[in-house]
């Protein structure tokens, strides 16, 4: 008997009236391939679903080179990147300063003398229903001496998880306090 919507054989036959096949070896057989089987279905679905989550999730990465404790930093001048199309980057980065206790100030042009720290930056947003950061290097100075990196990155641009739309400053903080050696 055959189940044709599938186009399988049916592992369990019905037996008709008066068939005289020896049920022992026929069953034990079929307990094997049906633990067999079972098992393939269960290593196929963990492996689905661990897929699933992984595309799910996305990835952030994280790379920073902390500022060390001897610089004291109370006050930094952020160089203006105009080809940056993040509207709130800025924005979210000075917030994220002031938690720090850190005033700071734009520039456009030359750096100011005033100015003994500075920080550039760049920033990349990509779409998916929205507008959403997706990349951020940022670069912290004392002088031409550069003294702390930090860089984010969402990888495969989020997939499908929902926090890759998240404000710049959830994703920019845990990013500036590693930079500023601050963990909190």
């Amino acid at each position: 008997m055959r189940f044709f919507s599938l186009g399988l054989s049916n592992p369990h036959p019905v037996k008709k009236a008066g068939d005289r096949r020896q049920n022992a070896p026929d069953l034990a057989g079929r307990h094997h391939f049906d633990i067999f089987f079972s098992l393939e279905k269960s290593v196929r679905f963990r492996a689905l679903v661990i897929s699933f989550l992984l595309i799910l999730a996305g990835c952030t990465n994280i790379k920073v080179e902390p500022v060390e404790r001897q610089y004291q930093i109370s006050k930094i001048c952020i160089e203006e990147n105009p080809k940056v199309v993040v509207s709130d980057f800025v924005d979210g980065l000075q917030l994220l300063l002031r938690k720090h206790h850190i005033e700071s100030h734009l520039y456009t042009r030359s750096v100011p003398s005033t100015c003994e720290y500075r920080l550039t930056y760049t920033a990349i947003r990509s779409w998916d229903f929205s507008a959403y950061l997706s990349d951020a290097s940022i670069s912290l100075y004392k002088g031409n001496q550069k003294i702390g990196f930090a860089h984010y990155h969402l990888t495969g641009e989020g997939g499908f998880d929902p926090s890759k739309v998240a404000t710049v400053e959830e994703k920019m903080e845990p990013v500036i306090n590693q930079l500023l050696g601050q963990n909190k």
